[in-house]
């Protein structure tokens, strides 16, 4: 019978740690696999939660599991008057739609784009509204666009239907909503996009319900 040549002592080590080695980038690789899956999951629902942050802004008390649908994007350029496109999200509670929350643009700022944020309750009433970002002149607009404004919670409680449409516009242009001296084209610019946004709100959510 052949006999199998003996190995030296330091080639023994030697394949003893590369064994050694083996056997724990193995269990590394397995580690990483069991925990790719929760880091994955960790990470989709933080990108969640900060895509939705706006939500928060505007529908207050939500927790992150409320908000059960990712946004829904939507392009209208005629409707909105810009190619900004709008997102769309539905929060629910305990099985039934608390509020629905849009991001849009109002596109005709004094220094161009307004980006704001409104939330409607089932009766499609106003109950949260929020102006993310603007360029407006500081100083002019503040009134409006600063945190707590009390022209933008004057706003809190209107409809599509509340004024009615012909008078959804500032008091100057014959409408029902107040205006802010000095920021009048502000002012219109927002109230112009959120009745579109509510135009808009009204046609998604009757359609839903047919």
């Amino acid at each position: 019978m052949e006999k199998r040549p003996r190995l030296s002592t330091p080639q023994a080590q030697l394949y003893g740690s590369v064994g050694a080695i083996l056997v724990v980038l193995i269990m590394g690789l397995l580690g990483v696999a069991m925990l790719a899956e929760p880091l994955a999951r960790a990470r989709l629902e933080g990108e969640q939660a900060r895509n939705a942050s706006w939500v928060y802004a505007v529908v207050t008390g939500v927790s992150v599991d409320a908000v059960v649908s990712k946004p829904v994007t939507v392009s209208d350029p005629i409707r909105f008057g810009s190619k900004a496109s709008v997102s769309i999200v539905h929060v629910h509670e305990h099985g039934l739609r608390r509020a629905t929350a849009m991001k849009f643009v109002a596109p005709a700022g004094y220094n161009g784009d307004i980006w704001l944020a409104l939330a409607i309750d089932e009766n499609g009433s106003i109950i949260g509204l929020k102006i993310l970002s603007h360029r407006e002149t500081p100083g002019f607009g503040d009134v409006i666009t600063e945190a707590g404004s009390r022209w933008t919670a004057s706003l809190l409680g209107r409809s599509l239907a509340n004024p009615e449409p012909t008078r959804w516009q500032l008091r100057s242009d014959g409408g029902e909503i107040d205006g802010v001296s000095g920021a009048t084209i502000t002012a219109s610019a927002i109230v112009a996009g959120i009745y579109s946004a509510l135009s808009y709100l009204d046609q998604t959510m009757t359609g839903e319900k047919k």
